[in-house]
């Protein structure tokens, strides 16, 4: 299970972020200690079985000054606005009471931008690597090119073939190729199931390899080649 955690910047308070397998959660008892809200009913209130609205889990968190990790109580980032909701300033010393306003109106925002807004940053660079690769196999393989151009209308499959000049045997060795790349539009004949950003570029970065060093080659360029899986790359 991969755990990792993250501090958000908030108006001079640091936000404890905890991934686990990609899924944010944040961290609870260090803002109860910030907005100076008893931690006690906090997490009786979310430990609560009818509050089924709460997603939470114990994780492990290094965040403390003296370097040690500590178990915490983790919220769904999704559910955090729910939890904010649930105390009303009504009820909490005055003097804690602006500044917990200010978590309720604009904390899970600032939670938002920065985790889907990385992964929305990530998703373009892939969208970017992806357009570059379907450019360069489409100038490398004219068959491809060929297919592709009929295609790109949603021609039926068996007017493709007839006018790809190719075998049928011909035409769905290189169509299989195509599709795995992502490379053919997804009409009413399309054969596979729908594949994820990281899937096609896996298979690109195969056929660029391909295209680039032949295929007797191509087995030991690929073992040094780094894959993309569940849609992820490296920043």
């Amino acid at each position: 299970m991969l755990q990792h955690t993250e501090l958000v910047p908030f108006y001079g308070d640091q936000i404890v972020l905890v991934f686990r397998d990609e899924q944010p959660f944040v961290a609870i008892r260090p803002i109860c200690e910030r907005l100076g809200i008893a931690w006690q009913p906090q997490h009786r209130k979310l430990s609560d079985p009818k509050n089924d609205w709460t997603v939470t889990s114990m994780m492990t968190v290094g965040t403390s000054s003296d370097g040690k990790s500590r178990e915490m109580v983790c919220l769904s980032v999704l559910d955090f606005p729910l939890w904010m909701a649930s105390i009303q300033p009504s009820k909490v010393a005055e003097d804690i009471r602006e500044r917990l306003i200010l978590y309720r109106r604009e904390c899970k925002q600032v939670l938002f931008d920065h985790v889907f807004g990385r992964a929305q940053a990530r998703t373009e660079t892939l969208s970017a690597e992806l357009a570059a690769c379907h450019t360069y196999l489409l100038a490398t393989y004219p068959r491809w090119a060929r297919i592709h151009a009929l295609t790109k209308g949603g021609a039926p499959e068996l007017v493709v073939w007839r006018r790809s000049g190719m075998t049928r045997q011909q035409f769905d060795a290189e169509f299989g190729e195509m599709e795995r790349c992502g490379l053919v539009s997804q009409v009413d004949w399309y054969r596979g199931g729908p594949r994820t950003l990281g899937e096609e570029m896996a298979e690109l970065r195969r056929s660029v390899i391909l295209a680039e060093h032949g295929r007797e080659q191509a087995e030991r360029q690929l073992l040094a080649t780094p894959t993309v899986e569940n849609g992820d790359a490296d920043a």
